[in-house]
């Protein structure tokens, strides 16, 4: 039911049960006690068992009011004897989606008579409670007016603000850690934020052309995984003509801004000519996807972003890793393609691949933004709006550029309206200008502002 194998957990009273858990696993245990002669006897059976302190640490109640900050365990353990007190306290000290075992005693109330006093005592903090063998089990809400930050730009429409409601001044430290240190320059580190858990990206210490990723909960610091992921992974990165300093950006395990998106469940990174699919709790593999056909096997995967059940992805040639004093290898595959498959089966929806039969010419850009329905793509000098659940075309404007005046596209979706920026440099840069912006509508294209 719960699959963390790391974290903090909160046990009132039950020694046995915490050191059996601190056995299995890696969770870092409080074990409360209220009776002080029972502590005496609850750390000597924890000296007993090896464990250190760091481990199980035994502490003395009360156990209605336990002097831990808020939402620091991620599960909490106790026996069915609870009163609204002690609910209200747990409620306090559990994070939202966090689990609270309620272990059955010989007073055991039942199943429907623990659902009354959930509704009763707290039912805006929990959800049903369930029967797990001859214990109890309840899981934690959400916290309403939260928000997760799940792509490069929070979302694919790229308007790079948060709707959370509960952040606010002032502020406070919630939790302190070990200190992590990206391995790389400033470019190289992405974030993100699902489900109550941090996610950050950088390149592997073991093999710098590879990707990794830690995993920390938001609520209490812990980190609960980290991995290297995908395979040796190099994108040589786009930019507008004058864009020289856009060579520190093409660094090999970097994930690329675009190539990586988490929801509270699975994340989606691009890897070479697959999309890897991760659990984002244990962060173990869960598959791989492959670009629908006719894309060419060869392409590698450089974009991916999930709305509603839909996983968009574009590909393009391959980009081989450039060694110094050698000659560089030739590029591998076909014509960039662009296409929404089923984010849970991977099972294609539609395709477009690029042609000089298609609209989108022989060459086209990943989507600059994707909102209300509508993946906006340059081709050459066009403006292409694409149907996200049918991949056909909407519209088409043509020379946003003017001739050989090559350029840097960004974009951005908001109320019916695509906003378009230009740069003559994409890299960072006293020299970088920002050309022009304009402003089109999402529904036909029209051109509604310039400056």
């Amino acid at each position: 039911l719960y699959k963390l194998n790391r974290g903090v957990v909160i046990s009132l009273d039950n020694i046995a049960l915490a050191i059996e858990l601190a056995k299995h696993s890696d969770l870092r245990i409080y074990c409360c006690i209220e009776n002080s002669i029972e502590i005496d006897k609850a750390r000597e059976l924890v000296n007993k068992s090896g464990l250190s302190s760091l481990r199980i640490r035994v502490e003395e109640g009360p156990l209605n009011a336990l002097t831990y900050p808020k939402l620091v365990a991620n599960i909490f353990l106790c026996d069915s004897k609870l009163d609204p007190t002690q609910l209200k306290e747990i409620s306090r000290l559990l994070r939202p989606d966090g689990y609270l075992y309620v272990k059955k005693t010989k007073e055991d109330i039942g199943l429907s008579e623990m659902k009354n006093f959930i509704a009763k005592n707290d039912p805006a903090n929990w959800k049903e409670p369930i029967k797990i063998g001859e214990n109890y089990c309840v899981q934690k809400s959400m916290l309403p007016g939260a928000a997760d930050w799940g792509h490069y730009y929070r979302e694919p429409n790229n308007n790079r603000y948060s709707p959370d409601k509960l952040i606010k001044a002032p502020l406070r430290l919630l939790w302190y850690g070990e200190p992590i240190a990206p391995l790389g320059d400033l470019f190289l580190t992405q974030g993100f934020s699902a489900g109550g858990r941090l996610y950050l990206t950088d390149a592997s210490p073991n093999d710098t052309s590879r990707a990794r990723i830690t995993c920390l909960d938001a609520f209490n610091g812990t980190q609960l995984w980290v991995r290297e992921a995908g395979g040796s992974r190099f994108e040589k990165m786009e930019g507008a003509k004058k864009d020289d300093d856009v060579r520190v950006l093409q660094m090999p395990g970097w994930v690329q801004p675009g190539s990586m998106a988490v929801s509270s469940e699975k994340i989606y990174l691009a890897d070479n000519t697959e999309c890897l699919v991760l659990d984002a709790v244990t962060g173990k593999d869960i598959t791989q996807f492959k670009a629908p056909a006719p894309t060419d096997a060869k392409n590698h995967w450089r974009y991916v972003a999930y709305l509603d059940e839909l996983l968009i992805g574009y590909t393009n040639a391959t980009t081989p890793i450039p060694v110094r004093n050698q000659p560089l290898l030739p590029s591998e595959g076909g014509a960039p393609s662009l296409f929404a498959i089923n984010k849970n089966s991977g099972e294609k929806i539609w395709v477009r691949l690029g042609s000089e039969a298609d609209e989108l010419g022989i060459k086209f850009s990943r989507p600059i933004a994707i909102g209300e329905k509508i993946i906006f793509i340059k081709a050459e000098r066009s403006l292409i709006a694409i149907d996200l659940n049918t991949g056909k075309t909407k519209w088409k404007n043509d020379n946003i550029d003017d001739v050989n005046n090559e350029l840097w596209w960004e974009g951005t979706v908001t109320n019916g309206q695509f906003i378009l920026s230009k740069f003559n440099i994409r890299g960072w840069s006293d020299k970088t200008k920002k050309i022009a912006t304009q402003t089109f509508s999402v529904k036909d294209g029209a051109l509604v502002n310039q400056s």
